[in-house]
């Protein structure tokens, strides 16, 4: 049984590579997509974008990546069509879910359409009181973040941990999930993103403001408590390079990224010889004396459900920057905006939204 009256729907298409103002395009009859076995339908209301998004678009060529292809991953809607899977989920339940990259650069699929199929196993439910924007933007920073905390850098109760980069959208979740653990955050920002640093509870801005612009900010640490855990939001090789002298012996340096914004081909080159330096070069031979990880996201039903707990209680929130419409006009703003490096929260895309 299927919830849907519509006969077609508004798709975005990524048909080459390149930028998005240059490589999307807007279908406004695509058909309503027919879920396979082990999927279900999903009327979207919001999409979350992510620097990932924009960035695989100009770098996956045909036929490395199925074009077209519907872009972004994270959303928020209801589900149109169980498909079978009504022991689980009935029409119309609000949900939260991922399109992993794998799936859509092999399969073409994502999340910008008014109607998307996804694996039954890749949503969870979205608690009520929660807004789908807020929803929407959850998924993937989230999961960056309770992944890198707890799965890779094992975080307890009373440890001290810097977060580079609290004012992105990761880090700020970060922030959230550190302190719900009982953690004490130091985190890094620039001056005027302070108060909202703030209010996602870091505990060191009031005292000892870490503000990265104002002097470098190993610096900054060296004159503060060692550091148990650090979890880098942003990528910045400089920072793993002077971790000895903030960063306990036996810490661990988790990373989510490497940090190329505004990078000549030069220097991203050597950054990307010293990441490589960073796993293989032994400190006999001048490496970095502390134990470091680059994550990568993946889907995790456990930990999705732990987080929409602690959003449903008011424990945890999703910084949201600006909402646009499904349109073209709205769509490409939503691009350029988040491409401005300048946002502070999450871009979203509603995609009900004409």
């Amino acid at each position: 049984m299927s919830a849907v009256t519509a006969t077609a729907q508004r798709v975005w298409l990524q048909t080459a590579r390149g930028k998005p103002a240059d490589i999307l395009t807007v279908r406004e009859d695509a058909p309503i997509p027919k879920p396979g076995s082990n999927e279900v339908l999903i009327k979207v209301h919001s999409v979350s974008l992510n620097p990932v998004g924009y960035k695989l678009m100009g770098m996956l060529p045909w036929p490395l990546a199925k074009l077209p292809m519907i872009p972004e991953g994270d959303f928020s809607g209801w589900v149109a069509d169980p498909n079978g899977h009504d022991d689980k989920w009935k029409i119309n339940d609000e949900v939260i879910g991922l399109v992993e990259v794998p799936v859509r650069v092999k399969q073409g699929k994502g999340a910008m359409a008014q109607y998307i199929t996804v694996d039954a196993a890749k949503i969870v439910p979205k608690p009520s009181s929660v807004p789908f924007d807020q929803a929407a933007g959850l998924p993937t920073v989230g999961l960056t973040a309770i992944e890198g905390l707890f799965e890779h850098g094992n975080l307890q109760a009373g440890q001290r941990i810097l977060i580079n980069g609290g004012s992105s959208s990761v880090g700020a979740i970060a922030i959230q999930l550190a302190k719900d653990k009982g953690a004490t955050v130091v985190t890094s920002c620039s001056g005027p993103k302070m108060g909202m640093v703030k209010e996602f509870g870091a505990d060191e801005l009031q005292r000892k403001v870490l503000d990265y612009t104002a002097s470098p900010l190993a610096e900054q640490l060296t004159k503060l408590p060692p550091v148990d855990l650090v979890f880098d939001a942003i990528g910045t090789q400089a920072l793993y390079d002077a971790s000895p002298s903030f960063l306990k012996p036996e810490g661990q340096y988790v990373t989510i990224s490497l940090d190329v914004h505004g990078a000549s081909t030069l220097r991203t080159t050597q950054l990307a010889v010293s990441l490589v330096s960073n796993f293989v070069r032994p400190t006999f031979l001048g490496g970095t004396a502390r134990k470091f990880k680059m994550i990568t996201m993946h889907w995790d039903e456990a930990g999705m459900k732990q987080m929409t707990g602690l959003m449903e209680v008011g424990k945890l929130r999703v910084p949201i920057d600006e909402r646009f419409a499904s349109d073209k006009q709205g769509v490409l703003a939503a691009y350029e905006k988040i491409m401005t490096n300048k946002a502070k929260g999450k871009i979203i895309v509603e995609m009900q939204r004409p």
